[in-house]
């Protein structure tokens, strides 16, 4: 058994993802049970903090999760903004509308 070195090509073009690429990574772990939360959530939403203490996933792990599925327009924010327990202003978020 030889040991074989990877093809790496570090200074070529990078394959851009696809958005079904971008779905589905996004769809896994935190971000499926987020998602699956907002729905339930309908017109009223929620935002970072109610979906964190919901969840029982950590409020700083759902920053990034929260924008990627912003990004592929799985959720939107509604321009509204309800109180946290600390009484700051957070964003509320709902599912996308299904476009036709």
């Amino acid at each position: 058994m030889s040991f074989r070195e990877p093809n790496l090509d570090l200074f070529g073009e990078q394959p851009q993802r696809t958005d079904l690429e971008m779905a589905a990574h996004a769809l896994r772990g935190h971000a499926r049970a987020l998602y699956t939360w907002i729905l339930s959530r309908g017109v009223h939403g929620g935002t970072r903090a109610e979906a964190a203490a919901s969840l029982g996933i950590l409020d700083q792990s759902l920053g990034r999760v929260f924008g990627d599925l912003v990004e592929l327009h799985l959720i939107e924010d509604t321009g509204d903004t309800r109180a946290t327990q600390s009484g700051r202003a957070a964003r509320v978020f709902v599912a996308a509308e299904e476009k036709p």
